[in-house]
């Protein structure tokens, strides 16, 4: 068995519902470097972001279709940077989980929620703004939602900032998000 791997487009993640208590969506941001443009009519570095408050739960979902060659597992990889420079303490809680919805089944896509999420967590002890962490979120069990190939997938990733253990200053940016999965 090997192993595939999913990458998501941050451009194409949609913001929550923002129903419930401590549910709101992520913002948006680009992010475009300090550094000089080269040549002088080039671009600068710029990319999309997803801002995750300090303050409140926010999330971000997106909707796959699980590959064929899905057999079991997942592990959800995480890029983030602090927005702000960080102290010598700091650490963000990551979360994620997936609904998963397999076709011509009886439970479909309107009453279908997320399993219980998994966390992960990322260290900024002492980083500048920007300073890029990959933090890890084991999704084995009850964060699957029994997900098979084939199934229509929905997964959240969201800050947990409310966790004891959050105590980044800032908000957290989320920069790039890929599933790693054992194939067939």
């Amino acid at each position: 068995m090997a192993t595939g791997t999913i990458l998501f487009d941050l451009a194409g993640a949609m913001p929550t519902d923002g129903t419930g208590t401590g549910n709101n969506p992520a913002q948006a941001s680009p992010i475009v470097s300090a550094a000089s443009a080269t040549p002088a009519n080039g671009p600068k570095v710029t990319t999309i972001c997803w801002a995750f408050d300090p303050s409140v739960d926010e999330h971000i979902t997106w909707a796959y279709r699980m590959p064929e060659n899905y057999a079991s597992g997942g592990t959800l990889y995480l890029g983030s940077a602090p927005a702000d420079g960080q102290g010598a303490a700091s650490e963000t809680i990551w979360k994620g989980s997936l609904a998963a919805v397999t076709p011509g089944a009886s439970e479909g896509l309107i009453s279908k929620g997320f399993a219980a999420p998994a966390t992960g967590s990322a260290i900024y002890n002492s980083l500048a703004s920007g300073t890029l962490i990959e933090t890890s979120i084991d999704l084995t069990g009850t964060p699957l939602n029994s997900v098979a190939a084939g199934d229509l997938v929905i997964l959240f990733v969201g800050r947990d900032a409310d966790h004891t253990m959050d105590d980044t200053a800032g908000d957290a940016l989320l920069t790039d998000v890929a599933l790693q999965y054992t194939t067939t």
